[in-house]
């Protein structure tokens, strides 16, 4: 369920209340959904999160900053981020990294991004475009998907 623009911060506390009971272990789940209702993870909802769990602003932030499926800025919708990790990197990784180097009209257009690694090993090589990973990606690939 997506959240509305208006009176969303109340709309994500009932949300909440409905989802999770006011324990610790809700954490984790409860920043999943924020990511999933809003793209990233706002300050406003990180707020609302400690408050619903009884859980100091730090605590929250500190796991929301140790895991890399997690962002806490906007999105930017010229942006695309390449996996760098092991996996990605020895399957192709690191060869699109350097064709979107070169590539005039990506760097042109877009910001581009690294994540350590975005956990989808299997369908590595990865890139993220429109806040949608596209597995076993190429720089054709890339480039007709942008277009």
């Amino acid at each position: 369920m997506k959240l509305k623009t208006n009176n969303i911060e109340n709309e994500f506390k009932k949300l909440l209340n409905n989802k999770f009971s006011k324990s610790r272990e809700n954490l984790l789940p409860a920043l999943h959904l924020l990511h999933e209702n809003s793209n990233y993870l706002p300050e406003w909802g990180m707020k609302i999160i400690g408050w619903h769990l009884k859980i100091p602003l730090s605590e929250v932030f500190g796991a929301a900053t140790s895991y890399t499926e997690f962002t806490l800025e906007k999105p930017n919708e010229n942006s695309i981020t390449i996996c760098t990790g092991v996996s990605c990197w020895i399957n192709g990784g690191e060869e699109l990294a350097n064709q979107i180097k070169l590539n005039k009209n990506i760097n042109e257009n877009y910001v581009t991004k690294t994540t350590p690694c975005a956990f989808m090993c299997s369908m590595s090589p990865l890139a993220k475009f429109k806040d949608k990973w596209i597995g076993r990606i190429n720089i054709n690939k890339l480039s007709n998907i942008i277009k």
